[in-house]
């Protein structure tokens, strides 16, 4: 997902905003970030010009003073183009997220649907209203959700032993995770 989305973010920015940003200041990049020496030569220190030109880019604005005493006036004629594009992008950004998200969950719900055991296909309701206290009405309900056809709907009105039961195998969990944990930082009993 990241490589697609920064694929669409550099052909953007190469089509459209590089075109615009040369159409307004004739260079493609301020240019000045090779320079290392401070001289104002782009050089790469064996008297070789590595292809960026100095003369171009953001030091160019102060050789044409002249017009104005305001050295950002030609920036300010194409940064909306960097406003807009700070949308573009995010909107690009929403809908790939999105799109990722929907095959995690299609993913998700497809190795769920394979899953046949009863606490697979078991659900606990509670707060239902009185007009679906009755077996058919619950199952009529749950079936317009358009998340499966129920097979069978039992309606249990005394909870204490089921959740009981519960805390006990959430104890039972815990000490079965601790002593996975303390056996797998044993190296001698792997």
């Amino acid at each position: 997902m990241s490589i697609k989305l920064l694929g669409i973010c550099w052909l953007f920015s190469m089509i459209i905003i590089s075109p615009i940003r040369y159409y307004y200041t004739g260079a493609f990049d301020q240019g000045d970030d090779d320079d290392d020496s401070g001289d104002g030569n782009s050089d790469d220190g064996d008297g070789h010009n590595n292809g960026t030109d100095t003369t171009g880019g953001y030091f160019a604005i102060y050789k044409n003073k002249s017009r104005t005493d305001d050295p950002y006036a030609a920036y300010r004629t194409y940064l909306w183009v960097y406003v807009v594009f700070t949308y573009v992008f995010t909107i690009i950004t929403k809908n790939c997220l999105m799109d990722q998200t929907k095959k995690v969950i299609r993913a998700r719900q497809r190795i769920l649907g394979f899953q046949n055991s009863i606490t697979d296909r078991t659900i606990r309701l509670s707060g239902i209203p009185p007009e679906l206290r009755t077996e058919r009405a619950l199952k009529e309900t749950i079936e317009s959700l358009g998340i499966g056809k129920i097979k069978k709907i039992v309606i249990c009105k005394e909870w204490k032993k089921l959740d009981h039961l519960f805390k006990q195998r959430d104890k039972v969990l815990h000490k079965l995770e601790s002593y996975w944990a303390r056996m797998l930082s044993i190296p001698q009993l792997i």
